[in-house]
């Protein structure tokens, strides 16, 4: 009997991945793999990694909030100019 996988689904036991369980996605299917499921992570390597995932993630929130400031600034000033007569002109 062949089992047919989801994307959610442990590509090594097929069980579900839920998000209280420690998983990684494979970079070159996508699919999710259980840290149990073979991978030879040890629970201090997974935590490292997520501790870093969080700063990297944490860092971009302040970079996407400091673009948005900017783009705030910017806006009121060009958005004039992007209603359907201005884009309607020719070049």
């Amino acid at each position: 009997m062949e089992v047919s996988a989801r994307s959610g689904d442990c590509k090594i036991c097929f069980k579900v991945v839920t998000a209280r369980q420690h998983a990684l996605e494979c970079d070159n299917c996508q699919r999710w793999v259980h840290r149990l499921c073979g991978t030879g992570i040890t629970y201090t390597q997974y935590c490292g990694i997520m501790d870093k995932l969080a700063f990297v993630l944490h860092a971009l929130y302040f970079v996407i909030m400091a673009e948005l400031s900017q783009w705030r600034v910017v806006w009121p000033k060009i958005s004039r100019y992007l209603t359907l007569p201005y884009l309607m002109l020719p070049l």
